[in-house]
């Protein structure tokens, strides 16, 4: 589009694709020279594609080159241009009336190409904040369930919040933090589980931001089972690894299911799975519901700080973080 093309910040752009848009566009020859002239200046060579230089008429458009630059750009597309006079009009001091399309100064709209770095460092320093917070909601959920000695984990919380807000290899971070700072709360324990913790992240992050499973409440409540799934298939050989050492509630769900079955590893993905459904179902829409109630991080495109509805934000095209 025209918009791509002008855009604030773009590096990469085709001399001849610009000049065509300008011709499209219905500016005169001298204008849209004058524009094309600033990008060939920034040119290595100082040419497209070293070729050399020609004027473009509204009738006969010249082919696309091939050259890519880095530069910086106008800030948006040339002014509307004033009719031009016809050859019995005239100004009252006698003079024709020309287009104002030749006095336009290209150099002037031009803008540095690199995002503003104090914009960048706050963004950044966003990022972080949500990072620590979200690794913060993940150790009060664990803390809960220690206390109360419940039948769920309630530590991933967090990661589905930094997994669908910022990315799924965020909320892979922020479960790795969970997990290694969980050792002062679970002891040495905690460490194999962040594999499922990461499983978390990648599930709910890929599944919102690039398949679009945030857009309604049953894929929502689809891709927690999924991720339940996925958690189970990571945490079941762990569980059966260190079945003597665990301490956690749901051991006596499997117990049962042992004394029924006398098959102690499909006992305790059974058991396992159950358990992760509720688990995570409860983690996702805890972390929708925060996700929901915040404003978004603005992204380097200049998005604004007003409030999005949820379908926006857990929509395939929202922030490119992941």
């Amino acid at each position: 589009t025209v918009y791509d093309v002008f855009r604030t910040g773009r590096r990469r752009l085709d001399v001849g694709l610009v000049r065509e848009v300008l011709v499209a566009l219905g500016l005169s020859e001298d204008s849209v020279e004058a524009w094309v002239s600033v990008a060939r200046r920034a040119t290595p060579d100082g040419a497209e594609d070293g070729a050399t230089s020609r004027r473009t008429s509204a009738t006969s458009l010249p082919t696309a080159s091939t050259h890519v630059f880095s530069v910086a750009v106008p800030t948006s597309a040339p002014p509307p241009t004033a009719a031009p006079a016809t050859s019995g009009e005239a100004t009252a001091d006698g003079e024709s009336e020309t287009s104002d399309e030749a006095s336009i100064d290209p150099a002037a709209a031009v803008v540095a190409p690199r995002a503003h770095r104090p914009s960048r460092q706050r963004s950044l320093k966003r990022i972080a904040v949500i990072l620590l917070a979200c690794v913060g909601i993940n150790l009060v959920g664990r803390g809960v369930v220690l206390l109360l000695d419940l039948p769920l984990h309630l530590d991933m919380t967090g990661t589905a919040v930094s997994a669908i807000l910022l990315g799924p290899w965020w909320g892979a971070l922020v479960g790795v933090a969970t997990n290694t700072s969980g050792v002062l709360l679970s002891g040495v324990n905690s460490l194999p589980f962040a594999l499922v913790n990461v499983t978390g992240a990648l599930v709910w992050g890929y599944g919102v931001r690039r398949f679009g499973m945030g857009r309604s409440i049953p894929r929502f409540f689809s891709l927690n089972v999924i991720c339940a799934a996925a958690c189970s298939v990571v945490a079941v050989p762990i569980v059966y690894l260190l079945d003597d050492t665990l301490r956690h509630a749901s051991t006596s769900a499997t117990d049962h299911l042992v004394a029924i079955t006398h098959l102690v590893l499909v006992s305790t993905f059974v058991s396992n799975l159950v358990i992760s459904i509720f688990d995570k179902s409860i983690s996702g829409f805890a972390a929708l519901a925060i996700v929901e109630s915040r404003t978004p991080v603005s992204s380097e495109q200049g998005a604004g700080p007003g409030r999005i509805t949820t379908s926006a934000r857990l929509d395939p095209g929202s922030e490119p973080h992941s």
